[in-house]
């Protein structure tokens, strides 16, 4: 007997408890726009609707097939405990059964079930996902795109890229209004043009990978083995062999949308000290962008199709969500560059990563920089003297190269900056406020000092444990009488912090905004 998929019989029957090969109590159904997945307690089976939006195709029997083996193998490389089988749905006594015997109807993904509650869009709302949470996934996010296979360069990919961009607007014609559309499409273009060298080269090099492609919150979840990404896109190449930027600006957007701007802010920091690519982020708006507008075209979508009356209203204020994000994305940005100063133990470091998520900015940290520029891990002791070694002049001139050379590109990009560095040279400080000025971006200095007694004892405490610096008592007494104060002209710009008394983060964010205003209206 050959039953359709979309009939009712079919789905009647895996609502039943014994279609299954293990026992159930009951059977909970749920729905998207592409799939239908059958909750056990257990186990969780998934079956693809057949169903063809141009950007997937699942209208025969032998294509559900093949993309549910798809499924099963992309998935193991994000949630390898999660994905178990692919298995065949046939007719047994006149009903559905999974693994029967006989000519399979269906297929289905077969993996071991979780908690609802479990996935990250749930535990934000919940308030259970915290900084530590998202620094954890930010390391396993950055560890997949490192281990990923990178995609041979081709000019194909740059088009497919470019025209996945564009799709959204037509799409998205009738359910938006077109003043909308319009200014939203101006934008993106005069965004292309600007970085169609850039999406160039990072094809060329390496950075167009094998990626995750639908990177939400909800395809996120807390496991016992630690928080996994699940639901790759098996079904369209073209969305996921996609440039790393684009796969998780789909994350930092969805956190955005939801409320949780700081949150997005420590994955970005945790991801990129960990990659290093901090000039892809210069393409970052530009896919968060494209990214809220995907997730508006897809609710669109499930309006047209589903028809529901009771989640329309619901979908709607959802689409108008995305949409405001995508304008607040593309509204003129005046950023600003935050340069850390003090000497070492004074708390550049821990002031400055309580800074980023208040500023939303990225932090470029020179200990961190340097170690990578000499091919070393951020905690290795590269054995070197003061003023020798990877702290040589040479090499100083080009860690503050390099950190001031991206911080230009990331505040071209309208993106704050914070660059971790000592500072204590005034070339140095006239250099970074010159970047500032080049990019349009308004400009601060944050002094962090103690007293000579209190940097000691930290630099001690320091030293009783792996860091990524590696300055201690004789390093100090060096910058003690060798810094450059700052001069008259500097005061205007600088913010002064005690690091040993109680600091006012939210006070001190809303300082270097008004102090990065007049420094650059100066």
């Amino acid at each position: 007997m050959a039953i359709e998929f979309a009939s009712a019989d079919l789905i009647e029957g895996l609502l039943s408890p014994s279609a299954y090969p293990h026992e159930v109590g009951e059977v909970e159904l749920v729905e998207t726009h592409i799939s239908r997945v059958f909750l056990t307690g257990e186990y969780a089976y998934k079956i693809k609707k057949p169903v063809d939006f141009g950007f997937l195709d699942f209208t025969t029997l032998a294509k559900r097939r093949h993309f549910c083996e798809e499924e099963v193998r992309l998935n193991r490389s994000w949630a390898p405990d999660l994905y178990l089988e692919v298995m065949p749905i046939t007719v047994v006594g006149g009903e559905p059964c999974l693994g029967g015997e006989g000519t399979p109807i269906e297929y289905a993904v077969r993996m071991r079930q979780f908690g609802y509650d479990m996935r990250l869009d749930r535990q934000l709302a919940l308030g259970e996902l915290g900084v530590e949470d998202v620094l954890e996934l930010a390391a396993e996010i950055a560890r997949q795109h490192l281990d990923a296979k990178p995609v041979r360069p081709s000019g194909r990919l740059l088009r497919v890229t470019e025209q996945q961009i564009r799709d959204n607007y037509e799409s998205l014609a009738g359910d938006v209004p077109d003043t909308f559309l319009s200014a939203q499409r101006r934008w993106i273009e005069d965004k292309l043009e600007d970085y169609e060298r850039v999406m160039r080269e990072r094809c060329e090099q390496g950075f167009f990978r094998e990626c995750h492609g639908d990177l939400k919150l909800a395809n996120i979840v807390r496991l016992p083995e630690g928080i996994r990404a699940f639901d790759c896109i098996e079904f369209n190449r073209d969305l996921r062999e996609i440039d790393v930027v684009a796969d998780y600006a789909f994350l930092t957007m969805d956190l955005k949308v939801r409320g949780a701007a700081d949150l997005a802010s420590v994955f970005l920091n945790r991801y990129l000290e960990i990659t290093g690519d901090y000039r892809g982020a210069c393409l970052l708006p530009i896919y968060e962008v494209y990214r809220s507008l995907v997730r508006a075209k897809i609710l669109g979508i499930k309006l047209r199709e589903s028809g529901i009356a009771e989640t329309a209203a619901s979908d709607r204020r959802a689409m108008r969500r995305y949409c405001a994000l995508a304008r607040a994305l593309t509204m003129p940005r005046h950023p600003v560059l935050v340069a850390m100063t003090g000497y070492s133990g004074s708390g550049k470091s821990w002031l400055s990563e309580r800074l980023v998520p208040g500023l939303a900015a990225i932090r470029l940290r020179s200990d961190l920089e340097r170690k990578r520029l000499a091919g070393l891990s951020p905690t290795a002791d590269s054995d070197s003297g003061i003023e020798s070694g990877i702290y040589d002049r040479a090499s100083t001139a080009a860690v503050y190269d390099r950190l001031l050379e991206t911080a230009g590109e990331l505040l071209h990009a309208g993106l704050n900056v914070i660059v971790d560095a000592s500072f204590l040279s005034a070339s140095h400080r006239r250099l970074a406020r010159r970047t500032a000025v080049r990019s349009g971006a308004n400009f601060a200095l944050v002094s962090t000092v103690a007293s000579e007694t209190e940097l000691r004892k930290r630099l001690e405490r320091r030293g009783k444990d792996p860091s990524v610096s590696e300055a201690g008592i004789a390093v100090l007494r060096h910058q003690l009488g060798s810094s450059d104060p700052l001069a008259v002209d500097e005061t205007g710009a600088t913010i002064t912090v005690d690091t040993e008394g109680a600091i006012d983060i939210l006070k001190l964010t809303s300082e270097i905004e008004q102090v990065g205003s007049r420094a650059s209206a100066a």
